[in-house]
Formats: C-alpha cells, structure tokens, sequence
C-alpha cells in the first residue's frame, strides 16, 4: 500500500469530508494540527473514518493528537456512529503506539486480522496464504 498521492488527494479532497483545524491562540494562521475523517457506512456498521491525524512537528508530544481523537470521539458518540476507524501504516511506530495508548485495536476487517480463537483468517478459513500488506486498520467502539 504505502504512500499513495493521488489516492490521498481523492480521500483528503472527497465532498464528504469534514476537516478539524487546530491553530495557536497567538499564531491563528499556523496550523498546529488536524484531522481529515467522514462519516461512513460499511458491513453494517456507521463508523466515523479517520483518515488523517497530523501534528506539526513543533507542536507534537503536547497532547493535540490526543485532543483532536478525543474529538472525534466526542463527535462519533453524538452522531450516533458505532465506532471509529483509520488506517495506519506498519512503519509508523509512534502512531502504531499511539493508537494502542488509546485504546484502538485491530478490527476485523483489517487484512493482517486473525481469529485469536482459532488462529485462522475471518474472511476465509480455507486460505494459507498470508496476505501481504504494510498497514492494519484499527478501530475503537464507541457503543
């Protein structure tokens, strides 16, 4: 999977997306962070999306991550949505770290997914092979 710009432009730039903004009080041009998710239907299921959480370097590692997550959870809650989902790449350690430390875990419908009951794969408990990929898709249940 990796980096993909012109998939990522289709996400960032789709007429469903709703963006959150965070600027410092004394610098309101700057963009200290954001958050690019929407509001989406799947197996069943009305999830909130998240498909980006960026912080500005300069403002990391004081708690915006946390906040904007909170956030959408907040959002999630009142919009009724059953949870929260992203995507988040494997070499990414701090997100990956990140997410665990908020609760998200590894959703059934992510690729690398396995029964931890059996062992086997949800989607088809016939198939050997292991499906190669450098992401997982994480969620957290909001219900």
């Amino acid at each position: 999977m990796g980096w993909n710009p012109p998939e990522k432009r289709q996400e960032l730039f789709n007429s469903l997306g709703r963006f959150i903004l965070l600027s410092p009080v004394n610098k309101p041009d700057e963009v200290a962070g954001y958050s690019a998710f929407r509001f989406e239907h799947e197996a069943e299921e009305d999830i909130l999306y998240c498909y980006e959480l960026q912080i500005n370097p300069l403002h990391q590692r004081k708690g915006l991550g946390r906040f904007l997550m909170n956030l959408l959870e907040v959002i999630g809650r009142r919009t009724k949505m059953q949870k929260i989902m992203l995507t988040v790449l494997d070499n990414n350690l701090a997100a990956n770290k990140f997410y665990k430390q908020i609760s998200f875990q590894l959703d059934e419908c992510s690729p690398t997914y396995e029964d931890l009951d059996n062992g086997n794969d949800t989607d088809n408990e016939n198939d050997t092979e292991k499906v190669d990929v450098d992401y997982q898709i994480l969620s957290k249940l909001l219900t």
